[in-house]
């Protein structure tokens, strides 16, 4: 995929879609994985109508991309270095096309002296960050998966993975996520990192999650991605695969909560500065610190979020 990124960064002539624009015949929401070598490509998709667009009752599609590499270093240790992107998705009916509108890199340390485990990984450490369109990845529906020039992306119909001894056999696939942490239960998701930097979802506080029956956790400690859960009970019971949403008072869905990162789908932005009021221009502010991936308190998403 670095080949593909970077042909469709320098080729002159613009990356279209080769059908009409419109709703795709396969399912994108999900999250993916490629793998290579020691390099794991990982996807989230996330779909829906989004209610503080221009067009609200059109169906839009956000992404996460990650590329994500563990790191055993003489002198920093132990560390993964993580690749971020947001973005838009566009699609016909056996294409997608991904612009990034952010992209951010930075790492996740693991304490001194420490083994891989989750209460042992830091916050991120942001190296670079940029925002701007750049037209990303082109993908094509064949042979029942999305593809690139790299393969095939396998895809699970959540957006957070349990892995643990019960789990871990129909987990093949993303064993290059979790072989670090072997012999333990640990939750993969980037879509709950990014819902607890954002105070979505608090550490310590029950939230639902969403499998073949559901159930409920809490984090308990969390990093690059990678939780460790509360629950009554063991998620596994209701399998591996999960989706976690967090709840407002007016059930915003996973694309409208992607849309805050990426920046677009506000139609704010393209109103005059002038004209707003004093909590819009408040409101406003709000998505751009989200948008840069700066820390929001509660009360301020909730501004954002609820009417």
């Amino acid at each position: 995929m670095i080949l593909t990124a970077a042909v469709l960064q320098l080729s002159g002539c613009k990356v279209q879609l080769q059908g009409p624009s419109g709703p795709p015949e396969f399912q994108p929401q999900g999250l993916y994985i490629q793998t290579d070598d020691d390099v794991t490509r990982i996807l989230s998709i996330a779909c829906g109508p989004v209610r503080h667009s221009a067009r609200p009752q059109e169906t839009k599609c956000f992404f996460l991309h990650q590329v994500r590499v563990f790191r055993d270093l003489a002198f920093s240790g132990k560390r993964i270095e993580i690749t971020e992107r947001w973005g838009t998705m566009e699609t016909d009916p056996d294409e997608a096309l991904l612009t990034r509108t952010v992209f951010v890199r930075y790492h996740v340390e693991v304490k001194e002296g420490e083994e891989w485990k989750v209460d042992a990984l830091s916050g991120p450490k942001v190296d670079r960050e940029l925002t701007g369109d750049d037209t990303f990845l082109h993908l094509h529906f064949r042979e029942g998966c999305l593809q690139d020039d790299e393969g095939c992306w396998k895809r699970l119909p959540g957006n957070l993975i349990y892995y643990s001894p019960e789990t871990r056999a129909s987990l093949e696939d993303w064993e290059t996520v979790f072989h670090k942490f072997e012999g333990q239960s640990v939750a993969f998701s980037p879509s709950l990192d990014y819902f607890l930097r954002n105070g979505m979802i608090v550490e310590g506080q029950k939230f639902k999650l969403k499998g073949q029956c559901n159930t409920e956790a809490s984090v308990m400690a969390s990093g690059g991605g990678y939780s460790a859960l509360k629950s009554g009970t063991s998620p596994s019971r209701c399998g591996a695969v999960f989706t976690v949403e967090p709840e407002t008072k007016d059930k915003w869905n996973l694309a409208e909560l992607y849309s805050l990162r990426t920046g677009t789908g506000t139609p704010m932005s393209a109103e005059k500065a002038q004209e707003l009021s004093e909590k819009e221009k408040r409101r406003q502010e709000i998505r751009e610190r989200i948008k840069r991936g700066e820390k929001v308190s509660q009360e301020e998403l909730l501004e954002v979020l609820e009417d």
